[in-house]
Parts: C-alpha cells; sequence; structure tokens
C-alpha cells in the first residue's frame, strides 16, 4: 500500500466512525474526543426516535378522544345480557349466534363486538324510498314517527339497486319553510333566479311546478312551518300554516294536504276545531315527497361520502348496547370511563361502517420519517417535505341514534345521559410551520455535527501526511496545547455563536424560507404549505391575477419611497433650522430653548401619535378651531371641502379637504393630502432630535474656523455654506442615512395615526390602505390576513433595498473612506 492510500483510508475511517483514523495514528485522546460527538449525535438520533418502537395513529386523535375500552368491558357487556335475558328484559339470538362464533377463538373482543354493531346498523340503515303511511308507528304521545327500524319490504325503492324504477317516478318534493300566496285555494311560493341585472322572481303552484305566476297583488301570505299531521282515518298527510297575530305571535292558519292545496282544513273556523283535535303529529327521519298518484314516499339516505344526510337506524341491540355504555360511564358507576371513551368507541364503530375509511386513516396517519425517524432525520423530511398529512375531521354524528347516550330509566333507576359526547373526531395532521422550525433547529444542529466530523476526517489524513514527513508523532497534549494556543479567540466566542445560532439566525432562515412556500391563510397555522420556488416573487410583477399583490406592491413602494425621502429630509433639515436660530447671538436663554424644544422628542412616541390620531379627527381640536374661525365655511365656499367629490372639477378636486370637514387622516378622494399631512406632523416628532445632535455638533466647531473667516470678510451666509454646512454633514450623514433606514420602517406614525388609511385590509387592494407603507402593510398582512408568505417576499425586498441604499450611502462618505 503506497502513502498517499494510506493517508486516504486513515480518513475515509473517521468518515465512517469518526475518531477511528486518530486511533490508527496512534492519538487515542483525540480519537476519545471525536468519538464523543458521533456517539452524542447517534445518541440524540436514537432517543427521540421510535426506531424500536410500533406506531399507533391512534394516539394521534385528540384529547377528547380517548381509549378503547378492554376485551374484558366486551365480555361483562354479554354477561350483563344473559343477566338481563334471564331476567325477560330482552332477548337477541342474532346476537348470541355472533359471540358463539367469535368464541371459537376463546375471546370475545372489543372489535369483534363494535363490529356486530355495525352491521346491526348497516342492516337496519337501507338507503331507500319508502311508503310513508304503512311505516308509520306511534311515538309513545299521542303522535307518530317512521318506524326507523330499517325494514324492508316490497314496495320499498332501495337507492342503488332499483335506481332505474327510481329515475321512472317523478317525485316532488313538499314545500315547507316558506312564505305561500293563496287565492281562490291555490298556493304559490316565491322563486328567485339570476343575479343583478339577470335577477328574476316569479311564484310557482306548490302542486303544479308548471303553473307559474308573477303577480301576487291581492293574494293571502301565510308561511308554511315543516309540522307534519296525520289525518288517522283518512290517512292524508297534512302540513301546518301560520299568520302573523302579532309583532311576536303566530296563529294557526290552515292544514293543508301536502299533495293537493286545494284539500285544506280553516284553522280560522271554529267548525272545524274538532277535526283539527283529531290530527297527529307526525316526525319524518328522511324526506318527504310524492308522485304523480299522490302517494306519500319518504326518502331515506343515512350519508353520502361521509357527510351526514338523515343518520343511522338504530336496533334493538344498539339502543341496548348505548344504555350499558351509558351506566358504565356515569361518574356514581365506580369506573374510570369517561365521555373519552364513549367517542372513542363511536369512532371505531363509524370505521366499522365505513371500512375503507379505516384503512385510509390507518395508512394516512401512519409516516416512517413523522412517527419513527429521529431528531435529525426527521428535521431534514421537515425542512424538504414540510410534512405530507393533511388535518382531517371524522364525523360520526349519523351514529348519534343508534348508538349516543341519552337518559333512559332501568328498574325504577334512572340515568342521565352522558356529557361530553362529540360530533367528530378531529385530527390536526402535519403542521408546516412546526415542522419548518423544528427542522431548521435540527439542520442547524446538525451542521455542528458535520463540522466536527469534516475536522475528523481531515485531521486523521493530514496527521498521517504530518508522520510520513517528519517521523514526529504529535502528542494528544500537543494537539490541545495547539488548538487552545491557535484557536483561543474561536473557542472563547464558540458558546455566543452556538446561542446566536438558534436565537437570531434560526428566525432569520424561517422568516426568509417563508417566501418560498404557499404559507397563507387562517388555517395555515395548523395545516400544511408547501415550497413554491419564486412564484411569490413573480407575484409583484403579475398585474391582474387574483389579488392585486403586483399593482398594490409598485402602489405601496412608491409612497414609501416618497414618504422615507420627504420625512428624513424635512425632520433633518428641520432640526437642523431650530439649531441655527438657537445658536444665533441673538436668542437668549439658550438652554431654555433647547430644553423645551426637545420635550417633544423625550415624550413616548406613541403617546405622540394617538394624540394626533385624536387632535386630528374629523370631530378633533382643529377642526373646531378651524370652524369656530369660519374657515370651514370658507373652504365649503371654495368647494374644496363638499359632499360630493364628483362633482368637483380641476384645482378643486386637486384641493379636495373632506366632505362636511377637514378630514386630515380619513380623506379618501385625495389621499396626498393625507400623506402630505403625515409628513408634515413627522417633523413634530423627528425634528427635536437633530436639533439637539445639531446643536451639539455646532458647539463642538473650533471657534478660530468662524474667526479666520471673519477676518477675512465672510458673511455669515459664507460661514454657514463653507464652514457651518460642511462639517455638520460630515458628522451627520451617517446618522442621516440610518434615519432614512429607520423611516423605511416607521411603522408607528402610519400605523398609529390612520391605521393604514383608506381602503386597508380590503381584498380588493391586497389588503393594503391609501397611507400604508411596506412595513405597515407586512403588519396587516401576518396579523390580519395571515398572508405569511407576501409579507416574508416584502421584508426581503425591504432588506435588499434598504441595505443597499444604506451601504451605497456610507461608502461614498468621507467619513467611512477616511476610517
Amino acid at each position: 500500500m503506497d502513502r498517499k492510500t494510506k493517508h486516504i483510508l486513515k480518513g475515509v475511517a473517521s468518515g465512517i466512525l469518526p475518531g477511528t483514523g486518530q486511533l490508527l495514528n496512534r492519538q487515542y485522546i483525540k480519537a476519545v474526543f471525536f468519538f464523543i460527538f458521533f456517539a452524542m449525535f447517534v445518541f440524540i438520533e436514537i432517543s427521540s426516535s421510535h426506531y424500536f418502537s410500533q406506531v399507533n395513529p391512534y394516539d394521534k386523535l385528540t384529547s377528547e378522544t380517548g381509549e378503547l375500552y378492554s376485551d374484558d368491558f366486551a365480555k361483562n357487556f354479554y354477561n350483563r345480557y344473559l343477566f338481563d335475558k334471564a331476567d325477560g328484559k330482552i332477548n337477541l339470538p342474532d346476537f348470541e349466534t355472533y359471540h358463539d362464533s367469535a368464541m371459537e377463538d376463546d375471546i370475545f373482543s372489543m372489535q369483534e363486538l363494535i363490529d356486530y354493531a355495525a352491521i346491526q346498523i348497516i342492516d337496519a340503515s337501507t338507503a331507500r324510498y319508502f311508503l310513508l303511511i304503512p311505516d308509520l308507528v306511534t311515538d309513545g304521545s299521542g303522535g307518530y314517527k317512521t318506524a326507523n327500524d330499517g325494514v324492508v319490504v316490497d314496495t320499498d325503492l332501495i337507492i342503488g339497486v332499483d335506481d332505474d324504477a327510481i329515475a321512472a317516478m317523478t317525485f316532488r318534493s313538499i314545500v315547507q319553510g316558506v312564505s305561500i300566496y293563496e287565492q281562490n285555494n291555490v298556493e304559490y311560493y316565491k322563486v328567485i333566479t339570476g343575479d343583478g341585472v339577470t335577477r328574476e322572481e316569479f311564484y310557482v303552484n306548490v302542486n303544479n311546478p308548471t303553473d307559474i305566476i308573477y303577480d301576487v297583488t291581492g293574494f293571502t301570505v301565510s308561511t308554511r312551518t315543516s309540522s307534519l299531521y296525520l289525518n288517522p282515518t283518512t290517512d292524508v298527510i297534512y302540513i301546518k300554516s301560520t299568520t302573523s297575530s302579532s309583532v311576536l305571535g303566530t296563529s294557526t292558519y290552515r292544514y293543508t294536504n301536502i299533495t293537493d292545496s286545494s284539500d285544506f282544513i280553516d284553522a280560522t273556523d271554529t267548525g272545524n276545531t274538532a277535526e283539527i283535535n283529531a290530527l297527529k303529529s307526525v316526525v319524518v327521519k328522511g324526506t318527504v315527497l310524492y308522485d304523480t298518484s299522490n302517494n306519500v314516499y319518504v326518502r331515506y339516505i343515512p350519508e353520502i361520502n361521509y357527510e351526514m344526510v338523515h343518520g343511522y337506524n338504530g336496533t334493538e341491540f344498539t339502543y341496548y348496547l348505548r344504555n350499558y355504555i351509558t351506566s358504565r360511564s356515569l361518574p356514581n358507576a365506580n369506573t374510570d370511563y369517561d365521555s373519552g371513551y364513549y367517542n372513542r368507541f363511536l369512532l371505531e364503530v363509524y370505521f366499522s361502517v365505513n371500512p375503507d375509511l379505516r384503512d385510509e386513516f390507518e395508512s394516512t396517519y401512519y409516516n416512517f420519517f413523522f412517527d419513527k425517524a429521529g431528531f435529525f432525520l426527521k428535521g431534514l423530511w421537515s425542512v424538504v417535505t414540510l410534512g405530507t398529512t393533511e388535518k382531517v375531521t371524522y364525523e360520526y354524528k349519523s351514529l348519534h341514534d343508534p348508538l349516543k347516550s341519552v337518559a333512559f330509566t332501568d328498574d325504577g333507576v334512572t340515568y342521565g345521559a352522558v356529557a361530553g359526547i362529540l360530533d367528530e373526531s378531529p385530527l390536526l395532521g402535519h403542521v408546516s410551520s412546526y415542522l419548518l422550525i423544528q427542522g431548521l433547529i435540527s439542520t442547524l444542529l446538525m451542521a455542528y455535527f458535520i463540522f466536527i466530523w469534516i475536522w475528523s476526517v481531515t485531521d486523521a489524513s493530514k496527521t498521517s501526511k504530518k508522520y510520513d514527513l517528519t517521523h514526529e508523532r504529535v502528542t494528544d497534549g500537543q494537539w490541545f496545547k495547539d488548538i487552545y494556543t491557535h484557536g483561543f479567540e474561536y473557542i472563547m466566542i464558540f458558546p455566543a455563536v452556538f446561542v446566536i445560532t438558534f436565537i437570531s439566525i434560526m428566525p432569520i432562515l424561517f422568516g426568509f424560507l417563508i417566501a418560498f412556500t404557499s404559507y397563507s391563510g387562517f388555517d395555515s397555522d395548523s395545516g400544511l404549505f408547501t415550497w413554491v420556488g419564486f412564484y411569490n416573487f413573480t407575484r409583484i410583477f403579475s398585474f391582474g391575477e387574483g389579488i392585486p399583490f403586483g399593482e398594490t406592491f409598485w402602489r405601496v413602494f412608491v409612497w414609501t419611497v416618497i414618504w422615507a425621502i420627504f420625512s428624513t429630509a424635512t425632520v433633518f433639515f428641520g432640526g437642523m433650522f431650530q439649531a441655527i436660530v438657537i445658536s444665533s447671538e441673538r436668542v437668549p436663554f439658550k438652554k431654555f430653548w433647547r430644553t423645551f424644544l426637545i420635550l417633544p422628542w423625550a415624550v413616548p412616541a406613541l403617546i405622540s401619535q394617538m394624540a394626533f390620531s385624536v387632535i386630528f379627527s374629523d370631530k378633533g381640536v382643529v377642526n373646531a378651531i378651524l370652524k369656530n374661525a369660519g374657515l370651514i365655511d370658507l373652504f365649503q365656499k371654495w368647494g374644496i371641502i363638499s359632499t360630493e367629490y364628483d362633482t368637483l372639477s380641476g384645482v378643486q378636486q386637486f384641493f379636495y379637504l373632506g366632505q362636511e370637514t377637514v378630514q386630515w387622516f380619513t380623506n379618501a378622494n385625495n389621499i396626498w393630502f393625507v400623506r402630505i399631512a403625515l409628513i408634515v406632523i413627522n417633523i413634530w416628532l423627528g425634528a427635536p432630535y437633530f436639533m439637539a445632535l445639531m446643536t451639539s455638533i455646532m458647539t463642538s466647531i473650533d471657534k478660530t474656523l468662524y474667526e479666520a473667516a471673519d477676518i477675512d470678510g465672510a458673511s455669515k451666509g459664507q460661514k454657514f455654506k463653507f464652514i457651518t454646512f460642511p462639517l455638520v454633514m460630515y458628522s451627520t450623514a451617517p446618522i442621516l442615512v440610518m434615519t432614512f433606514s429607520g423611516n423605511f420602517n416607521n411603522f408607528g406614525v402610519i400605523y398609529f395615526i390612520t391605521q393604514g388609511g383608506t381602503g386597508a385590509g380590503d381584498i380588493d387592494s391586497a389588503f393594503a390602505g391609501s397611507t400604508d407603507i411596506l412595513i405597515s402593510w407586512m403588519y396587516t398582512l401576518t396579523v390580519s390576513k395571515k398572508v405569511y408568505n407576501m409579507a416574508s417576499v416584502f421584508s426581503i425586498l425591504i432588506f435588499i433595498i434598504v441595505g443597499s441604499v444604506a451601504a451605497w450611502n456610507y461608502s461614498q462618505m468621507r467619513a467611512f473612506k477616511e476610517d
């Protein structure tokens, strides 16, 4: 083996297992040093993983959905059934047959009990059309209800089997819950089609859709309720209509045959009292229809695409099981079962009713990288994919009729319903924002381990080469001493760099990467988003597509630049003017004036901004003074205050001040008036700082310069031009650039005085108001509208623009060139 290969192999050995190359170089302590970091890496990865354990997707259910009842629960349920059967309370031979079949393996499991409940529910819940009258049973309180027992008879039309026969029949739905317009015993209801110029209103006969009228003047108006009634003698189904008897009350108007509106019972005629009293209320589970032969049907569908329509039917078994679980779940049952167990039971039954949904759940909510991988592998997967599983909600409200806990009485004991039963079980799925943060943390931490791994590889190879050349082996002690001597500053700064990595660099990276994702919307904080590359950046150059980010960005950007330039110039030169005046020999009490003029800077900016917002409001102090001085009336005569802006033209529109008074911050028609007002008000907040700064600078200027200028016969203007101004600019130029950058991001003045101006938060303006600058627009996008991706794009652009301008200006300043 040649020497070069030997050096390479030692590096490769450390690449495979850090420290191995050092071991081959007989540097044992150094080998342990590198191996410890490798062991730490492996320990973190393994200890944070589930590589050697099973992952159950049901563990991801929310806390409201608890554990599944144990197999002992199913066993105890069957024993209770045998006891009640012996007591003559119940007899379910089909259940006994199923139980005996399941006991072939000597276990009657909870899953088998759940599967049998699902079988019962499915058998009792065939989607079909059935005749209403033969199916009615008494409800125990003098009325009638549909049997809901799932018994299929020959006259039923099974959905999915008898579809041709169903299609051949002409079913009509009964009209209910609407206003009815009646004349000559013929009833109509209103129909509205189209929108805007295509909008059309007409009235359709409730029993004859071909009979359409357009004028119901003089018709009697009533309201059809959803209450149905049966005449037991004639088997006719009636629907109740009411009229308003007062502002809050109603009175019964008539009972109308649902298949023939000319057949009705007039409730206002006292002669019909006996006939009305003979009517029995009817509760229907399903949708009531009738055919051309006036046969009344019910269309019953438990659910469609896992969404409840009418809900599943129960059976004697499901009601018995429901009551047993209720009795075992109440606080006085001396068990640990609660509503969480009950919710899990309902979900499991629902999965057994829909086994394809169970398969989807168990496959979708298991992901190797998310569920089993450790900290570093999961972190890499998180950054690359941002998650793969959407949040979902499994709704089992359709099982409430057969299985939801209700109050019942048994052997004289009344059991209350179990509280806390849900209609659904939500699963959060993967949260991309959390995964990206976690992925960045793990990736940055892994970068440190990779650095040490590379160090181990290069050190093993270099040490081998050095020994080959000098035949002098560097001892472990000498190596550590050299590291300390030559890398002391790095050793000292490393803890700070390590901490900054995770409290500064990581958030910056997160904000930067958001610009390349679809992270937007109110559900995005708890759901998925994806990588979209540079798409968000292209949106600022796309016009007329969706939310107008492109048009709005350039409008806001131009105003931001104007605002930054003029707000900086006005406070700078305003402060300079104040400083020159105070420095004049003619001004007495200089200390007093400096103290007085610095007060606006001493007052917290937020207080001043809020005060200006109130003082200059439409009904504020300033407008009150202008009105009392007669200026408001004068402006109205000039036409620059007018309620009709569109009637103005030319100069009047240019100087338009508001509708009924001066709208300093709410002038939607003349937004430049509001913007100029903001620039002027900002002078109050910023000029005092520059006044104090420049006063200090002017005081420190060498007096001999002015004396020399006086000897040369220079005027005051010349002394200012050639001495004062250049020296002040030399000293304040860097601060001027910083002020420009600060005003570019001056959130407070814009937001606390105008809240962004007219149109702020409107989707038509991409949520930007008339006075919004980029930073305040970003605030609205993130805090109010959750458009994080576009806000991140704008923050990057602000950084590039402001950073470039500042860097270029600094590079051109003599103060920095001479540094």
